[in-house]
């Protein structure tokens, strides 16, 4: 959220701190981030619909977060030159004109609203998260009550931060802005109200973040698995240091109102910040969702290893079922190699996804049967403490006669 900078008094306009970003720079950076959300969302979307028919909850949520970026970025687009107008009037750069009143009252109900429509995006964001993590272990007792705490926690920081907003400091009149919010107490009170809501957002970020660090570190994932998650979710980190210094290292801002030299931030270099954690947190919800990334491969015993022989067996025969029919037809033609393209980069997103015949990977919420029955891919167990798998002949049979029915289909 962005604070007026308005002071009482002839000329009552505070001198904000240097520009840091254009505003050309700032355009540019709004059409690269939402171009690399666009990227994400459809191609996040396009695989799971694949993979799995339909959409689920956290997929709807991640749409959500991307048309509330579209509304941000639509915002900023259209009253970005009212917002930088300001800021040279504030610093002397040009003399305001008659319809300054006018321009400050767009310019703040703009801010505004952006800054509500930010919270509500980047909340959706991490609800999307804690969704996705949800199905990773709703099945072990301890690790649900913890998530539910989560939501209540998260949910209560997303309203505190709606709440915070100094609404009438972007929707009064603008007499009432320069009176009211330009005062020294006025200025005070919305830059405390800034710096916790900033520790609101950095809390809610740690609580989510408790997931991964326990799925990591409490499970029995490969080496490998453990390096890549660990990798993409610094950059989790990164989006809270993000936060942190949008709130807390900005020179200026925070200098003593009692200086006769005191200085504001100016408003464009907050709105930037605010975009680079929108973005960063929106390409990171869709970095995770690729589950296989969660799933650990252990020795099974033998109904495993021969499911894994059944598949294999089954891709081979496949595979040459297409070399034979891509042969047959235009070979060098381009429909046939986008066409390989196309099923090789989705094959690859199946396996992704634990969606392929791959006999495995374990996932927590691809399971659904009794926990006492199953080893959960998950489950808080102890170093050294394995569950043996029991071999069964009619599990080989349901293998055998698994592998027919895809071959018979692909054979039609």
């Amino acid at each position: 959220m962005s604070a007026p900078s308005m002071q009482p008094g002839a000329g009552g306009i505070v001198e904000t701190t240097d520009q840091l970003v254009s505003e050309h720079s700032f355009r540019i950076v709004l059409w690269v981030g939402i171009s690399l959300c666009l990227v994400a969302s459809v191609v996040r979307s396009y695989i799971r619909y694949v993979c799995f028919g339909k959409l689920l909850v956290e997929d709807y949520l991640m749409i959500g977060a991307f048309l509330t970026l579209v509304a941000i970025v639509a915002l900023l687009l259209k009253f970005l030159g009212d917002v930088y107008w300001m800021l040279d009037v504030q610093n002397g750069r040009i003399m305001p004109g008659p319809d300054l009143f006018k321009r400050m009252e767009t310019s703040l109900r703009a801010v505004g609203l952006i800054s509500i429509l930010t919270v509500i995006g980047i909340w959706t964001i991490k609800m999307n998260f804690l969704l996705f993590f949800y199905r990773l272990g709703h099945q072990i007792k301890l690790y649900l009550i913890f998530w539910w705490v989560a939501v209540a926690l998260t949910i209560a920081c997303g309203a505190a931060a709606l709440g915070m907003i100094p609404y009438h400091c972007h929707f009064r009149d603008a007499q009432y802005i320069m009176q009211t919010c330009g005062s020294n107490d006025g200025i005070n009170h919305v830059y405390t109200v800034y710096k916790a809501s900033v520790s609101v957002d950095v809390c809610s970020d740690v609580i989510i973040l408790c997931f991964p660090i326990i799925i990591l570190w409490r499970t029995r994932i490969g080496l490998r698995q453990k390096l890549v998650l660990s990798s993409i979710f610094s950059l989790v980190g990164f989006t809270i240091a993000v936060t942190i210094v949008r709130g807390s290292i900005f020179g200026g801002m925070y200098k003593s109102l009692e200086q006769v030299d005191r200085k504001v931030m100016d408003t464009s270099w907050m709105e930037f910040w605010y975009i680079v954690q929108y973005v960063t947190s929106f390409v990171v919800a869709c970095l995770v969702s690729f589950r296989s990334l969660w799933a650990h491969r252990e020795q099974k015993s033998k109904d495993r290893s021969e499911k894994e022989r059944l598949a294999a067996r089954l891709r081979a025969e496949q595979q040459q079922m297409k070399q034979k029919s891509a042969q047959s037809s235009q070979e060098h033609s381009l429909r046939v190699k986008l066409n390989k393209l196309h099923d090789s980069v989705l094959d690859t997103f199946r396996d992704l996804e634990g969606t392929s015949l791959n006999g495995g990977d374990d996932f927590i919420f691809l399971d659904n049967r009794p926990a006492s029955s199953i080893m959960l891919a998950g489950e808080f167990m102890p170093d050294g403490h394995d569950v043996n798998w029991s071999t069964t002949s009619k599990t080989r049979v349901d293998n055998e006669s698994q592998v027919d029915s895809l071959r018979s289909l692909t054979r039609d």
